[in-house]
């Protein structure tokens, strides 16, 4: 997902970051948010969701086309269900491996059978032996087809990846998607990030774990409230000499807005 950067100019004199105090724009994020993109061609069979509701992680979105993905899996577990000839084949190979060892043992005390009888009962276990493993190879393989039959299935789901709240769902019930296409926007909201560019000068003072001060306009939530930084970008941006600086704030109630301009308030004293 291609995700645009507000560059902010800042209209503090360098001096004014040696003050103690300071203050510069932010934008106010969702903790988490996602463009979901179809996985693969299909129609649309399904949208069961809409914009403003509230998912759990897991949940349905858009449904695909799935008929011929369940013959396929289906199919595949028939193959793989029965485990006859392989169980057959593991008796076959132990009776005549023992009746072997049998044969062994007479030649050995009492010389009363030929050695070459001997040999052909050997060499027929190993020809069990070998379709045995043969047999087994080819059911670890039919197991792998169900899996994989199962794992295409699940593609044509498309699937809430965290809990959150839906933006907008973009398909219709009907609709081809092609790989790629958008689905869905899917926002985390019980925690908000509120994005700044300092100058490099001010931002060295700052630490992870440090606190600000966030003002919000009145319509977009209770203000001001106090953010703990969770992130200060290890390099300074060239072109414009910023370094980005990102605050956590938790919010289970949902009372913020994202996506508006906050003040953040930066103290020593804070």
């Amino acid at each position: 997902m291609h995700r645009s950067i507000l560059i902010l100019t800042l209209s503090l004199l360098p001096s004014a970051w040696l003050a103690a105090e300071f203050a510069v724009e932010g934008v106010v994020r969702p903790a988490r948010e996602a463009l979901l993109g179809a996985p693969e061609l299909g129609r649309v069979t399904a949208v069961p969701v809409q914009a403003g509701e509230q998912v759990e992680a897991g949940a349905l979105l858009v449904q695909l086309d799935s008929r011929r993905n369940l013959l396929e899996r289906d199919r595949a577990r028939l193959v793989a269900a029965s485990q006859a000839e392989l169980e057959l084949a593991t008796q076959r190979a132990g009776v005549i491996g023992a009746e072997a060892a049998d044969l062994e043992a007479l030649l050995a005390d009492s010389q009363r059978i030929s050695r070459e009888a001997v040999n052909q009962k050997v060499l027929a276990a190993a020809l069990a032996r070998t379709e045995q493993t043969q047999l087994a190879e080819r059911e670890a393989l039919e197991v792998l087809a169900v899996e994989l039959a199962e794992a295409a299935l699940t593609d044509r789901a498309i699937s809430a990846p965290f809990a959150g709240t839906i933006v907008e769902v973009l398909p219709e019930e009907g609709e081809i998607l092609r790989p790629g296409d958008p689905v869905a926007r899917l926002v985390d909201l019980s925690a908000v990030i509120i994005e700044c560019f300092l100058p490099a000068s001010a931002a060295a003072s700052l630490r992870v774990g440090d606190k600000a001060q966030v003002t919000l306009p009145e319509w977009a939530g209770p203000s001001p409230f106090m953010a703990e930084i969770d992130f200060l970008a290890p390099v300074v941006d060239a072109a414009s000499g910023l370094r980005k600086v990102t605050l956590r704030y938790p919010d289970p109630e949902r009372r913020l807005t994202p996506g508006v301009t906050a003040q953040v308030v930066f103290s020593a004293a804070l």
